[in-house]
């Protein structure tokens, strides 16, 4: 089984302590705990993705703002229906990344709360590789 290898590679890593807190897919709630990282992360490779939960509970903590890495905008068009005062971002090809990334800086994007130099306080961004090849 994948989940199992995958575990087992992971066996003796190490991880730091999380600066931010990320959903997982698996349970869509929040992780802050590094304990839980291998396991989910195992889980996550034949587990069921709860894509729809994962961005009600972004919202809920406040999210407004999403990032769509990879080709098309499937998921872009799902948030539209979901949540229409979102803001939608797309990193197709690498030359986006920078236009992303200024986008997210600007204050009207953070409501007013990020910087260049405040680090990643006041905004969170759901990050979705769809490129599994």
């Amino acid at each position: 089984e994948a989940g199992a290898a995958l575990g087992a590679e992971m066996e003796d890593m190490e991880f730091t302590p999380l600066a931010i807190p990320y959903i997982t897919n698996v349970t869509a709630r929040k992780v802050t705990d590094t304990g839980e990282i291998k396991g989910l992360l195992a889980k996550q490779v034949y587990s069921p993705v709860r894509w729809m939960q994962s961005m009600d509970t972004m919202q809920a903590e406040g999210a407004d703002t999403f990032v769509e890495i990879g080709p098309g905008r499937t998921l872009a068009g799902f948030m539209k229906k979901i949540a229409p005062g979102a803001k939608m971002l797309q990193v197709a090809k690498w030359e986006d990344l920078e236009k992303v990334t200024a986008a997210l800086l600007e204050p009207e994007t953070a409501g007013g709360r990020l910087s260049r130099g405040s680090g990643n306080s006041g905004i969170r961004v759901v990050l979705q590789n769809r490129n599994r090849s």
